[in-house]
């Protein structure tokens, strides 16, 4: 061993690793500084250190071969004694051949990881018959697709809201790709032929056009079984796509024609909010229970045209939970219907554990729902667990781009934790998508950061109003911390025409705080709470004038037999 160390130092191996080392540290530290500053990719720095590495075991073999002279690198006396060395000899060129592929192995280790992206849109299926008839079969068999993706866990499928807001739009790939928000996209298009039906299915890369799966279905319109083996079949197709077990195989929801139609153009409907067109999506899927009772989607639809369309929960109680009951007994599993039971566990009855209970399970079902998300963001906020309501509403946004309250909502949990500047921003996209209805949010945001003249800007904006009234001068006076002026603002112009307080009215009691008539706001909150009002769980998200909090009244309004457990919440939530 002693002979074998000091003919390494003969030979300066141990010198030339030594300094191999030290230069390959000086090597990787301008690396580090300069592939950033030259905006080049990071992976070259890790191809550096393996190249490194790598380059270690040669320089340690021609360091026993060569000597460094300053005349040059030369054979090492002895074993030029021995042999003359050739560049040509098999074993130089086994060596070179060894570094070269050690070299392309660094390199494809230090490249990033190419990343599947798990994001895909299913867009309407093109009818080509030209037969409006036909057009609820090709969305039909889109929406079922959906419903099942909706429960492949971590797959970002954008909602139906989004994609059909494009419908007939005939945009390309990237512009596709752009608005939704997503890599991938599944089209199709839909021949018929008397009774013989063609529907040609693709998924494409939004990047490089490639065909990642395709397949063409033939069979009969009236055959159910052959609608069904389509969904599956895709199902399949999309999972194995993004190296997934496909969910478990469903049959369809209805086999009835006629329910299925009403069913679809009931959701048009209920896609296209509003009082007027609720209604009428209540009155098609009624019409589509009628032709087949036992169809659970149409039920949970009808459940949310009643409960989620902006109807007063206190009204029909009983047919509400009988309608949810009915789907659920069709079909247990469905997440349209335990949100909207959620809803009524929560909003209604205050049963707010229940409701997160029947909201999880929804989400556990459907994880790529962004609807069945935004619901289970709302009450993670009502029950005080805000950090973890922002993180879900994150995810539910981009679920459904071109929904605008999605993102909106994104906002209105940065202000339930006081992050108003935050907020702020995404309010800003919010309009920047053509959705106004954020105005207020801001004004209230700038507000509590004492920003008067951003909060009075905001009130202007867009010709919204052309002068401040009476109740904007109060709330910018608060606001502005003149709290006397907000008190004689609010007696001289709100005080007058403020309803009783047998009434409860939430807006009003806000309004006494911010003017300093604190009885008055105490009193209408507790008739409210008395009543359990569904307004009053939506104040108790925001922020409220901080003289509610400090006085003694909140104490004893904490402590009602209706707030305190969703206040013991708050306090388990920790947020």
């Amino acid at each position: 061993m002693h002979k074998f160390i000091e003919e390494l130092k003969r030979r300066n191996v141990i010198k030339v690793a030594g300094i191999y080392v030290v230069c390959a540290w000086v090597l990787l530290q301008v690396a580090d500084v300069v592939v950033p500053a030259a905006g080049l990719p990071g992976w070259l720095v890790t191809f550096v250190l393996y190249l490194a590495i790598v380059g270690l075991p040669f320089a340690i073999v021609l360091s026993w071969k060569f000597d460094l002279t300053w005349s040059g690198i030369k054979q090492d006396s002895e074993d030029a004694a021995r042999q003359k060395f050739k560049i040509s000899s098999p074993v130089f060129m086994l060596a070179l051949a060894v570094f070269a592929g050690s070299s392309f192995v660094a390199y494809k280790i230090s490249l990033p990881a190419a990343e599947i992206t798990q994001s895909i849109a299913v867009m309407p299926f093109i009818n080509l018959t030209g037969d409006e008839e036909h057009e609820f079969l090709s969305d039909g068999i889109t929406e079922e697709i959906m419903n099942r993706l909706f429960r492949l866990d971590d797959l970002k499928i954008i909602a139906r809201t989004s994609v059909f807001s494009l419908k007939g739009q005939n945009l390309d790939l990237a512009e596709l790709g752009l608005r939704l928000g997503v890599e991938n996209v599944l089209e199709g298009n839909l021949k018929i032929n008397g009774d013989a039906v063609r529907l040609g299915v693709r998924m494409i890369n939004v990047a490089s056009g490639k065909h990642l799966w395709a397949e063409t279905f033939d069979g009969e319109l009236t055959d159910f079984e052959f609608k069904d083996n389509i969904t599956n079949t895709v199902i399949e197709g999309i999972a194995r796509a993004f190296h997934r077990e496909p969910p478990p195989v469903t049959k369809a929801a209805t086999r009835e024609v006629l329910a299925r139609e009403h069913f679809l153009r009931g959701r048009y409907y209920y896609e296209q909010r509003g009082e007027e067109n609720m209604l009428r999506a209540a009155e098609l899927f009624q019409q589509a229970i009628d032709v087949d009772p036992l169809y659970a989607e149409a039920w949970a639809a009808l459940a949310q045209a009643y409960v989620l369309g902006g109807a007063d929960l206190q009204m029909e109680d009983e047919r509400a939970d009988a309608i949810v009951a009915r789907a659920l007994e069709y079909d247990p599993d469905n997440p349209r219907a335990l949100t909207v039971k959620a809803t009524l566990a929560g909003l209604r009855d205050w049963n707010f554990k229940e409701a997160m209970d029947l909201s999880q399970r929804a989400v556990e079902i459907a994880p790529g729902d962004g609807d069945v998300r935004h619901f289970s963001a709302i009450l993670m906020a009502l029950t005080g667990q805000y950090e973890a309501s922002l993180a879900e509403q994150r995810i539910a946004a981009p679920l459904n781009p071109l929904y605008p309250p999605l993102l909106e909502g994104v906002g209105h949990r940065l202000r339930y934790l006081w992050r108003f500047e935050e907020a702020i921003e995404v309010y800003e996209q919010s309009l920047a998508i053509g959705f106004d209805r954020v105005y207020d949010n801001m004004f209230f945001c700038y507000g509590f950061m004492g920003r008067v003249e951003d909060a009075t800007r905001v009130l202007l904006r867009d010709g919204r109003q052309t002068e401040l009234d009476d109740w904007d001068r109060m709330v910018l006076a608060y606001y502005g911390g003149d709290r006397d002026e907000a008190a004689r603002l609010y007696k001289a112009n709100l005080l007058s025409e403020r309803p009783p307080v047998s009434e409860g009215d939430l807006w009003a009691a806000q309004d006494a705080a911010y003017g300093g008539e604190m009885e008055y706001a105490f009193a209408a909150l507790t008739v409210a709470a008395d009543e359990k009002r569904i307004n009053l769980l939506r104040m108790m998200r925001i922020p409220l004038p901080k003289e509610l909090y400090s006085h003694p009244g909140w104490v004893e309004f904490w402590n009602h037999p209706n707030m305190k457990p969703l206040f013991d919440l708050y306090l388990e939530a920790g947020d």
